[in-house]
């Protein structure tokens, strides 16, 4: 392993394996000691460790510190962290990873330019295996550190630019802690002088998707905020229909296995032409297309 390894964060799967992320000084690159890299290493259920610890970061230069690690539904992972050199300002980066511990592709630019620093992410997964990342930034705001945040589908594509978390803009916001409900709602906290003092914690509650859910095979199933839900006996809507199309149009994240209604492989306007008609009473097999 990798020394010394510094600054860890853990995440658990529903069967209650693990993984773990740290930084560590020199650990990705032994002729540059002064700064971090980050690593991870998963666990089985009982705390065995299943294989080595490996390196997360591909671009080696310079400091990658400040991990953070979300574990999606199935054992796949997401892994941020703070990256202090690649680009003209401190930014965010990230990585995905299958249930067997092998990157879907390279680093995910999670946020970077010119002109803020950008510090101490922190993810959250959604129960759709979609995530969330915030970030302090530097002096986005207008008045010191504020909170931001992004999300991204299952597999690290973006949904949308940055958002600003805090509303409350004087001093630093900062120490955030985040975590995704799994129906739809994303909890932010973080340290705030918005009380008086400098050590006050605020918090903000965000709907992250109305979008459909479901299983392959089965009877198109929408989140909570929607009125359908097939088989649950309630009626398929228009708002459902619009729905998909703004997946199909990446307004939201919905998987083919829930969307793709009339299964050609892809999400369109047909879609939720299909939806639409299903509403109305026309003959249409309102379904998730079987499992390949």
């Amino acid at each position: 392993m990798p020394t010394p390894p510094i600054l860890p964060a853990i995440s658990a799967a529903d069967d209650g394996s693990f993984v773990v992320t740290f930084a560590s000084y020199g650990g990705d690159d032994p002729a540059d000691v002064a700064t971090a890299g980050v690593f991870a290493r998963r666990f089985g259920v009982d705390g065995t460790p299943v294989g080595d610890d490996f390196q997360v970061n591909t671009y080696t230069t310079g400091g990658q510190t400040a991990p953070d690690v979300g574990v999606q539904p199935g054992g796949g992972f997401v892994v941020v962290w703070e990256d202090n050199a690649q680009f003209a300002r401190s930014s965010i980066v990230g990585r995905v990873y299958d249930a067997t511990g092998v990157p879907l592709a390279g680093e995910v630019v999670i946020q970077a330019d010119e002109t803020f620093s950008r510090e101490n992410p922190q993810v959250a997964v959604g129960g759709d295996g979609s995530f969330v990342v915030t970030w302090e930034s530097s002096p986005q705001d207008g008045s010191s550190r504020g909170m931001f945040g992004r999300r991204f589908t299952a597999v690290g594509a973006p949904l949308g630019g940055e958002f600003q978390v805090n509303s409350f803009t004087p001093g630093s916001q900062y120490n955030a802690a985040i975590s995704d409900s799994g129906q739809a709602e994303l909890l932010v906290v973080w340290q705030t002088p918005k009380d008086g003092s400098a050590d006050g914690i605020s918090g903000q509650r965000f709907i992250t998707s109305s979008g459909p859910t479901g299983s392959c095979g089965d009877p198109i199933a929408l989140a909570a905020s929607f009125a359908a839900s097939t088989h649950l006996g309630r009626a398929v809507t228009a708002t459902d229909a619009l729905a998909i199309l703004q997946a199909a149009v990446g307004l939201l994240a919905c998987e083919l296995c829930v969307c793709d209604v009339n299964g050609s492989g892809n999400l369109s306007a047909s879609d939720a032409l299909a939806t639409l008609q299903f509403s109305v009473g026309q003959s249409e097999s309102l379904l998730c297309p079987p499992c390949s």
